[in-house]
């Protein structure tokens, strides 16, 4: 293989992972802005998971 086809199969290869890498880290970004909804949901109904952990562990649950 000559340089010149080497060079455009490198760039051809790292273009394909440049665009998978970009609609990965899409889908990534939307997964996470969907599990934040779902997590702001529950706090809303719920509290702050933390904070009933909190409680539960310093006995203030049992109060």
């Amino acid at each position: 293989m000559n340089r010149t086809k080497a060079n455009l199969s490198k760039a051809a290869e790292r273009a394909s992972t440049d665009e998978f890498g970009a609609s990965a880290a899409e889908q990534i970004k939307a997964e996470i802005r969907q599990d934040l909804a779902a997590y702001n949901t529950y706090v809303e109904k719920h509290g702050s998971p933390a904070d009933l952990i909190r409680a539960h562990y310093s006995g203030a649950a049992e109060q």
